[in-house]
C-alpha cells in the first residue's frame, strides 16, 4: 500500500544520524513536467536551486534520464556534481569522471540495423534518429495524412524485430521509440545502490518500475497524482509535496532541522 508524507518518521530518524545519503531521481516527469517530445525538457524552476542546496549539505545525487548525458548537462548547471545515467541506462557519467557508454551485444546492434532497414523500405529513413540503445521514428514534421500512415505502418514493419523480447516499442504523441531493455532504469538504480556507502540512507523518487531494485535498502517514492498500483512504498501526489520532501531532506542533512 502506498503511503504519503505523513508516514516517514523512520526515514527522518535515519537521516538525522546518517553519515551518508543518496537521492536518486527520474528526470522526465519528476523534475520536469510530463514530456513526450524529442528535445530535453527544462527542469521545474525550483529544481536547480533545490538540488544545489542538497548537494551542499552533503547528500549525493543521481539522475536517470531518457535523454543523453550530454543533453542533460546542457540544462542542469550542477550536472558535473552528480551521477547521470542517460538513454535509459546505456550511458553514465559520475562526478568529474569521463562518460562511460555500455556496449550493446552484437545481436542487439544487428536488430537495430534490421529495424532501420525496415523503416528505410517505407521511405521514412529521414525521420529516424539513432541513439545508443534507442531508435526514434518521428512524424512531427510530416502531414497529418502521412503521420496517420506512419502510426499504423511502423509497428507492422517492426514486428519481426519485436519478436525479440529484448525490444519494446513505445508510442508517444509525435513518434515511436524502439528501445532495448538490455539496459534500463533498474540497472542504473541497482548500480548506484551498490556503489553507495553501506550505511547510507537512500531514496529513489520517480515514476518507474525500478523501485524494486531498492529491495529494502532504501525508500521509494512514486511521483504521480493518480492512484496506481506500484512497487513504490510511498507516493508524492504533487510538486508541492515533492518540494516539501526535498526541503525537509535538506534541512536534516544540513543539521538545521
Amino acid at each position: 500500500m502506498l503511503t504519503g508524507m505523513e508516514n516517514l518518521d523512520d526515514l527522518w530518524d535515519s537521516l538525522l544520524t546518517a553519515k551518508k545519503s543518496l537521492l536518486i531521481f527520474d528526470y522526465e516527469g519528476t523534475l520536469t513536467l510530463p514530456h513526450s517530445g524529442t528535445k530535453v525538457p527544462e527542469p521545474y524552476p525550483w529544481v536547480k536551486e533545490m538540488i544545489e542546496s542538497i548537494l551542499s549539505s552533503g547528500s549525493k545525487v543521481g539522475i536517470i534520464s531518457n535523454h543523453s548525458v550530454d543533453e542533460l548537462t546542457q540544462v542542469l548547471r550542477f550536472a558535473w556534481e552528480i551521477e547521470i545515467w542517460g538513454l535509459h541506462g546505456t550511458e553514465m557519467r559520475r562526478h568529474e569522471e569521463t562518460m562511460q557508454r555500455f556496449m550493446l551485444p552484437t545481436d542487439i546492434k544487428a536488430e537495430f540495423k534490421h529495424a532501420i532497414d525496415r523503416i528505410k523500405i517505407a521511405g521514412w529513413h529521414r525521420h529516424v534518429v539513432r541513439k545508443h540503445g534507442l531508435l526514434s521514428i518521428s512524424w512531427a514534421s510530416v502531414s497529418s495524412r502521412e503521420a496517420d500512415q506512419m502510426r499504423v505502418t511502423v509497428p507492422k514493419l517492426l514486428e519481426v524485430v519485436l519478436k525479440n523480447e529484448d525490444f519494446i516499442l513505445i508510442e508517444y504523441p509525435d513518434k515511436y521509440e524502439l528501445r532495448t531493455i538490455y539496459f534500463d532504469k533498474s540497472t542504473s538504480v541497482a548500480s548506484m545502490i551498490l556503489d553507495a556507502d553501506r550505511d547510507a540512507v537512500i531514496a529513489y523518487i520517480g515514476d518507474d518500475g525500478a523501485f524494486r531494485m531498492l529491495n529494502g535498502t532504501g525508500y521509494s517514492f512514486l511521483v504521480n497524482t493518480n492512484l496506481l498500483r506500484s512497487p513504490a512504498r510511498n507516493r508524492l501526489t504533487s510538486t508541492e509535496q515533492l518540494t516539501s520532501f526535498l526541503a525537509k531532506w535538506h534541512s536534516i542533512t544540513k543539521g538545521s532541522f
